[in-house]
């Protein structure tokens, strides 16, 4: 975890190929560009930054099933859409949520579970996820 250290740019991280968690929320980081590189990705927390874009290529993190990229400056999350694993998707306070609504980026990601930190009504709850959702209260 290396949340609320004042990071504003992602290094090379490429030596940690198999993470499968990481937790980068409440920085500075601007750009996300060598977490592509992070292909074993299935839990990433990048909320409270100051990112603005995703990249192109960041759809190359198939294997996704949590992103937090709330209260940061996206205002696009078009590249999103190949994140067909992703059960939970928060970009709640960014411009994005301004200029598009809650229904229009639903129909993106049906699979999601969790939009925004809220339950998307009618989702289907796989049982290792409601297990983990329940050991955290």
């Amino acid at each position: 975890m290396l949340s609320r250290n004042k990071i504003k740019i992602i290094g090379d991280i490429s030596y940690l190929k198999k993470i499968e968690k990481l937790s980068l929320a409440g920085n500075r980081i601007r750009e996300i560009d060598n977490i592509t590189k992070l292909l074993y990705l299935k839990d990433l927390k990048l909320n409270n930054n100051k990112i603005t874009v995703i990249p192109k290529n960041f759809t190359k993190n198939t294997r996704l099933r949590f992103l937090d990229l709330g209260n940061n400056r996206l205002t696009k999350i078009i590249e999103l859409r190949k994140f067909l694993n992703l059960i939970h998707l928060n970009v709640w306070n960014n411009p994005i949520m301004s200029s598009k609504k809650n229904e229009e980026i639903l129909k993106n990601f049906p699979r999601l579970e969790i939009f925004n930190q809220r339950k998307v009504e009618g989702a289907r709850r796989s049982r290792k996820y409601r297990r983990r959702v329940n050991s955290k209260r």
